[in-house]
């Protein structure tokens, strides 16, 4: 699972808050600007909300609550891809 923003192991999207700070890998895993595979049910419901509009409706009538980022990360947790179940991303010492 790897962001399409990571470059080696620099961030390349300049609305991440870690934008062009060398990044382990796992700080992709709980990213809101992550933009790759789906890690869980959160991105999914993520992509789902956007591409129908409603994320754009709810920031225009509510604001950024800023809870959105938590529940993603919770749903991913929670309910991972089958890819990434049981996978522990964490390097590993030599």
């Amino acid at each position: 699972m790897t962001c399409k923003h990571l470059a080696g192991n620099k961030c390349t999207n300049a609305e991440a808050p870690t934008f062009n700070r060398h990044l382990l890998p796992t700080v992709c895993a709980g990213c809101t600007h992550y933009d790759g595979p789906p890690r869980g049910l959160g991105d999914t419901v993520h992509t789902v909300i956007e591409a129908t509009g409603v994320g754009t409706v709810v920031r225009t009538v509510l604001g950024n609550c800023g809870g959105c980022a938590q529940r993603r990360q919770a749903l991913n947790e929670k309910f991972p891809t089958s890819a990434n179940a049981g996978i522990d991303e964490t390097p590993k010492e030599s």
